[in-house]
């Protein structure tokens, strides 16, 4: 199965190791701004985007990754309302 690249926003760089802990995703780089409490992941994955928005969901308080979760070809950070079907 081919390997989507994918890029989000964290609120906590703590909640970017939870998700890396709980499910298996290749190749990331974190970036943490300085002055920003936000944190960006770009990683690769084998899920589709709607399987990875069910499973961020499913994690405590990772509302932030759900809403800014886009293929990094069209990532922009902005938050999108996202229905968890």
């Amino acid at each position: 199965m081919e390997r989507i690249k994918y890029k989000l926003r964290a609120e906590l760089v703590a909640d970017i190791f939870l998700f890396i802990q709980t499910y298996k995703i290749y190749i990331f780089k974190i970036d943490k701004k300085d002055y920003f409490p936000d944190t960006e992941l770009e990683f690769e994955s084998e899920l589709s985007l709607n399987d990875l928005i069910k499973k961020i969901s499913l994690l405590p308080d990772c509302h932030v990754m759900v809403e800014t979760l886009q293929p990094k070809d069209k990532y922009t950070g902005v938050r999108i309302e996202t229905i968890v079907i």
